[in-house]
């Protein structure tokens, strides 16, 4: 049976909840003996301030009610030790904060049962506005309190959240905290290598956004133009972030090198073997510059970053190799695996489930770039070593792409069966309407009427090239359906004969809609009426299947044609600037490198 206390509590609790200052002032006023400011109203012990500012929404609740509390009351705890400022925190009520940081000073470095300060629930919470006010507030009362362990912890809450701005901040203020861990034993560095969003290697977006990203050279100085348009906009702040994130890598790296604190190769390594495998380029080349010998660092696998980026298909981090002036015998440095006795070029050979090209037939083609990228750079004699299993990389490679191959021979079946009906359709079409001239011809004569017109010229040319441009993409569609499927076809052959076909295929759409217009125009040159809307139906049609499968060829065409994705990024140089470095690479790798190499040499 509830007791007069318990219904009042439930009135009080309502009124914080609804932000009835009203109906709580006289609780306050009239049953202080039995109600005070700090009467727990919750199962957690939390009191009206707590519940008031975790709404959200009832701030003059809250600041009338801090105007008749106490400045003791004000760091009430619940049951988990959190004072009100806790919760404002963590919903963002920022208003609310102020208010009690006013009232209280002291709010901002209490912490709770977990030592959690409220700034860490702010950050923990993605509430950026609120995190900035309370590390303000916090440092010019206590500028030391995030010199230590809280300080890696906000840091690191800061980087799951993405505030880079926040976190850059607090790193240059703290750079002690570069070669910290947290209670999970993570270190910054360690959390941005797991976040490829958070670079520019990592920015998956279209041509045109990745164009006006490479043109904003320095936000700083087209901060008014980039704010004018919001799409603008998204790219300045994206772009900002990894400039931000970047330099917080640079700051981390060279604090770590410099401090050489026990284990301080792993706090390298571990992040550098993550991004290789991401493909964060710019994590694995600010380590490199830091520290050169990290490029002979291993894994338990005695993979490097190179081998890493092999393995998982990352080009961007993969290109290094061509910036260390020594590629040949650093990608050669011999990886045995422990277990395996794989080689790089084994690496090569393992199928990478990749999502960045579609359809089976550019994926094994996309493998077959890997494979033949990495068998060009290693010397000759290591393309034909075996490993545990006694497989040679080629006959690795053909075993494990098997099922890929055959997925691949039939995604081009479908794709050429389809548009070589399409093909042969236009073509019988075409073909019939050269015997069948808009106009009909002079009796006897066989002479078409409007032959010395320039729509007719402009119709017997078009058709003329919708026959021819059809007939070479059936003659395209039907090589690759009677096509061997061997390996090695995938890499050129069949997405040449699919990319002519695409194209000659496209060209008899448009020159059979040109010649369909021409033929209206002649015939219905009197009623334009008629005449402009069918020409326009005719070439939505059109247009409707070349932009269904534009996207296809285009990417055949780039990913056949285009700029290879292997080769240097920049002209800088990372490590081994000359062949006289040799000698002491020898000295710097691990001893197992430099006997292979010995051995091999």
């Amino acid at each position: 049976m509830a007791t007069n206390d318990d219904a009042l509590s439930l009135k009080l609790y309502k009124a914080a909840l609804l932000g009835d200052w009203d109906t709580a002032r006289r609780i306050f006023m009239h049953e202080s003996a039995r109600l005070s400011f700090t009467t727990g109203l919750t199962v957690k012990n939390e009191t009206a301030l707590h519940i008031a500012v975790g709404t959200g929404h009832s701030n003059m609740f809250v600041e009338k009610l801090l105007d008749m509390l106490p400045v003791a009351d004000v760091e009430y705890r619940d049951v988990g030790d959190s004072t009100a400022l806790h919760l404002a925190a963590i919903v963002g009520n920022l208003e609310a904060v102020k208010l009690m940081v006013q009232k209280n000073p002291s709010l901002p470095q209490m912490t709770n049962k977990l030592n959690i300060l409220p700034i860490h629930e702010a950050a923990r919470h993605d509430h950026s506005e609120t995190v900035r006010y309370l590390l303000d507030r916090s440092e010019a009362a206590d500028p030391s309190l995030f010199s230590g362990e809280h300080g890696i912890h906000l840091l690191n809450l800061l980087i799951f959240a993405d505030s880079y701005d926040i976190a850059l901040k607090l790193l240059r203020k703290h750079p002690e905290l570069a070669t910290k861990e947290d209670s999970e034993q993570r270190t910054p560095l360690e959390l941005l290598s797991k976040k490829p969003q958070a670079f520019y290697s990592g920015y998956q977006v279209g041509f045109f956004t990745r164009l006006i990203y490479q043109r904003c050279q320095d936000p700083n100085c087209s901060y008014v133009f980039f704010t004018w348009f919001r799409p603008l906009q998204n790219v300045y702040d994206k772009k900002l972030t990894h400039l931000q994130a970047l330099e917080m890598v640079k700051i981390i790296c060279q604090k770590i090198v410099e401090n050489r604190e026990t284990g301080f190769e792993e706090k390298l390594t571990r992040p550098a073997f993550d991004a290789a495998k991401l493909g964060i380029q710019e994590i694995v080349t600010e380590i490199v510059k830091a520290y050169p010998y990290a490029i002979w660092l291993t894994d338990e696998e005695n993979r490097n970053v190179i081998h890493l980026a092999v393995e998982h298909r990352q080009e961007n981090v993969y290109n290094l190799l061509y910036q260390l002036n020594l590629q040949r015998y650093f990608a050669t440095g011999c990886l045995q695996g422990r277990r395996t006795l794989n080689s790089i070029l084994h690496l090569a050979a393992t199928l990478n489930p990749s999502h960045r090209v579609s359809g089976a037939a550019l994926q094994m083609q996309r493998e077959l770039q890997w494979f033949k990228e990495v068998e060009n750079v290693i010397e000759p004699s290591f393309r034909e070593k075996i490993n545990k299993d006694k497989e040679t990389p080629r006959q690795m490679f053909s075993m494990l792409h098997k099922d890929l191959a055959k997925q691949g021979e039939k995604w081009m079946k479908g794709v050429a069966t389809s548009c070589s009906v399409v093909a042969a359709l236009i073509a019988t079409v075409v073909f019939a309407a050269a015997f069948t001239v808009p106009g009909g011809n002079r009796d006897g004569k066989g002479i078409p009427f409007f032959l010395n017109k320039p729509s007719f010229t402009v119709f017997a040319a078009a058709d003329a090239i919708a026959l021819f441009s059809s007939i070479t993409a059936v003659f395209m569609f039907l090589g690759i359906l009677t096509s061997r499927y061997d390996e090695e076809d995938f890499l050129i052959s069949l997405p040449t004969k699919l990319s002519i076909g695409l194209i000659t295929l496209f060209i008899s759409i448009a020159s059979m809609v040109i010649g369909f217009s021409a033929s209206l125009y002649i015939v219905l040159n009197h009623r334009p009426k008629f005449l402009i809307p069918i020409i326009l139906l005719a070439a939505i049609s059109a247009a409707s299947f070349a932009w269904i499968q534009f996207p296809l060829l285009a990417e055949v065409a780039s990913s056949t044609f285009g700029r290879s994705i292997f080769g240097p990024q920049s002209k800088e140089v990372l490590y081994g600037s000359n062949e006289d470095d040799l000698e002491a690479l020898y000295s710097m790798a691990p001893s197992g490198l430099a006997e292979n190499q010995a051995q091999s040499s």
